[in-house]
């Protein structure tokens, strides 16, 4: 399978997608030509943010002196996080806005997305600006 078929956060594609990938027909689209919509505001429940701000609390105190991003990420407080779902996107999000910080792969659990470029992978500013950019353009942070 050609190299550009994988995805960093899962290690193949199933079998059979790209035959089905390269048998659509395509049609270019300009962006002009899309209606435009408002974007939904996302606003955080106010009864998550104290159990976002627990969880996270407890997760930076318990990984904060181990570098290997697997123990991190499977963490039980990460772990909480990542279930509270799209509620606390734009409470991750204001923690990036404070400064870069382990979040993208709860990011990309919650969302399913990955808005960092290649090139800019492990450079946590640059990634952390990909995923506020993100987050303006798909109303979970004002602009």
């Amino acid at each position: 399978m050609p190299e550009i078929f994988k995805h960093r956060f899962s290690s193949t594609i199933p079998d059979g997608f790209c035959d089905q990938v390269w048998s659509t027909t395509w049609l270019p689209v300009r962006l002009s030509s899309v209606p435009s919509m408002e974007r939904k505001r996302f606003k955080p429940s106010e009864s998550l943010a104290p159990q976002f701000r627990d969880h996270a609390k407890q997760w930076k105190r318990d990984v904060a002196y181990i570098s290997s991003s697997t123990i991190r990420h499977k963490n039980k407080h990460y772990q909480a996080i990542i279930k509270l779902g799209k509620d606390v996107i734009p409470l991750i999000l204001k923690e990036l806005e404070k400064g870069p910080s382990d979040w993208f792969f709860a990011l990309h659990r919650i969302t399913g997305e990955d808005p960092v470029s290649e090139k800019d992978i492990g450079d946590f500013r640059k990634m952390a600006d990909q995923w506020l950019d993100w987050g303006t353009r798909n109303g979970y942070l004002s602009k």
